[in-house]
């Protein structure tokens, strides 16, 4: 029961002050807080750069919205040309195969109007005339689909080179506002880095006050740890002289019992001798008294026989 209270009365000794500083800090903010808050307000608060009121501020999401559009324009126009290639290479084949399969045509007739002719007298002539005719006939077609081949040509290569001059003016919009968007990124960056090193200029200043406070903490801890320990050294000495008086009473007082007890039974065994001597001088006796008996009665039996 003891030890029980002297245990209890060691550890509130160490655990109040501890729950006491935890209190303090929760109640009372340190410094360093404080300063960390107000940093971090004025950053967002003044240092920061408003949507609506800088002038070269991009979000996140116009950014995005713009990289978007870019990106789309540019497949489409790349799409476009690629499709318009597409159409004119098969158009170009197409008007290619008319073409062949006209004069193919043409082949064919003519053999069959050959083939179906009777030789006569100046048919020759005649076939030259028609033969004639007919080539000059071809001929013209071929000529005249040639000249609409290359009209057509001439066309596409229009149709295609406006495209791609549409596409170089898209470029150079593109271009030219891509550097005017690096000119206000690069503000922005070179903002930002300002920024930055303010805050960690401010953050650097907190951090050594910081750990100033913490080194005076921690010494004030050290101290009030050296402070608890020579108390409960102390506290551990008096217990330890308590106990030795404590135990030394006890050695003292069963001393005083075991002597006591001692004593009682060397007076019993006294007692016990002096009963056995007297038992032993009784005993004594009644073998003296016993001997002498019988020698009495061993004497008068003699004189009895004597007298007989």
């Amino acid at each position: 029961m003891k030890s029980k209270k002297r245990k209890e009365s060691m550890n509130p000794s160490a655990v109040v002050p501890k729950e006491n500083e935890r209190n303090k800090q929760r109640v009372n903010p340190s410094k360093e807080d404080v300063i960390l808050e107000n940093v971090s307000s004025n950053t967002t608060s003044e240092d920061c750069c408003h949507t609506k009121n800088c002038s070269h501020y991009i979000g996140k999401n116009r950014l995005s919205l713009y990289k978007g559009k870019f990106l789309f324009s540019i497949i489409a126009f790349t799409v476009a040309v690629i499709i318009l290639f597409i159409l004119f290479h098969v158009s170009y084949v197409n008007s290619q195969e008319r073409i062949v399969s006209i004069h193919q045509n043409f082949c064919k007739d003519i053999a069959g109007r050959l083939e179906s002719l009777t030789v006569e007298n100046d048919s020759t002539v005649v076939l030259d005339k028609v033969i004639s005719d007919l080539i000059a006939e071809n001929q013209k077609n071929t000529l005249s689909l040639l000249e609409l081949q290359y009209n057509k040509l001439q066309s596409d290569f229009a149709i295609l080179s406006l495209w791609a001059g549409v596409l170089m003016i898209v470029f150079l919009i593109f271009s030219i506002y891509s550097i005017f968007k690096v000119d206000e990124m690069q503000k922005q960056g070179r903002d930002y880095l300002l920024k930055i090193e303010e805050i960690s200029s401010s953050a650097n200043e907190v951090s050594e006050k910081l750990t100033q406070q913490s080194q005076e903490k921690i010494e004030n801890l050290d101290k009030m740890a050296q402070e608890e320990m020579e108390k409960l050294s102390a506290e551990y000495a008096k217990q330890l002289s308590e106990l030795k008086e404590e135990i030394f009473k006890i050695q003292n007082s069963f001393q005083g019992i075991v002597k006591e007890k001692a004593s009682d039974f060397e007076k019993t065994i006294s007692t016990y001798r002096e009963e056995l001597k007297q038992n032993a001088i009784k005993n004594e006796q009644m073998l003296v008294q016993i001997v002498e008996a019988i020698k009495n009665s061993g004497a008068s039996s003699s004189n009895k026989e004597q007298k007989g």
